[in-house]
């Protein structure tokens, strides 16, 4: 009897240390994924003007300008076309990997995800926007 706990407790000993191994690579393979993503981020430069036109419901749209700053500190320029004000908002940034989030001086935040020479509006959830007019809340950059 007691040869059969011996072969018991050995097998459950192998088993729980054979899965903290598959946890420890798959915690590694996310690790080098991340870094590899920031890695890429970094080499791509994020300061600079971004432009797009964002749909209105009650106007063409918004003309809408970010310019991302060197010293991490953003101004959104948003002027609804066929209207004389415009509504500028100035904070700081933050990127992490391919994600640009956007603090306000009030606090709000705004996320995109960054493509290339392209910000990506993300939700609230920090998820890509859905429906029909989800490619029209993505901002371009300027050619300098």
């Amino acid at each position: 009897m007691k040869k059969y706990f011996v072969l018991l407790a050995t097998a459950l000993l192998f088993a729980s240390c054979t899965g903290n191994s598959a946890k420890k690579a798959t915690a590694a393979q996310e690790a080098d994924n991340t870094k590899t993503r920031t890695e890429q981020t970094a080499a791509q430069p994020v300061a600079g003007v971004y432009e797009g036109t964002i749909p209105a419901a009650d106007a063409p749209g918004i003309a809408t300008t970010l310019e991302l700053k060197a010293d991490k500190t953003f101004t959104l320029s948003e002027k609804v076309i066929d209207r004389d004000a415009a509504e500028f908002t100035e904070g700081n940034y933050l990127v992490e990997g391919d994600l640009l989030t956007l603090t306000a001086q009030d606090g709000a935040t705004t996320k995109y995800l960054l493509k290339d020479n392209t910000l990506q509006r993300l939700d609230a959830e920090g998820k890509p926007l859905e429906g029909e007019t989800a490619a029209f809340y993505n901002l371009t950059r300027r050619a300098e």
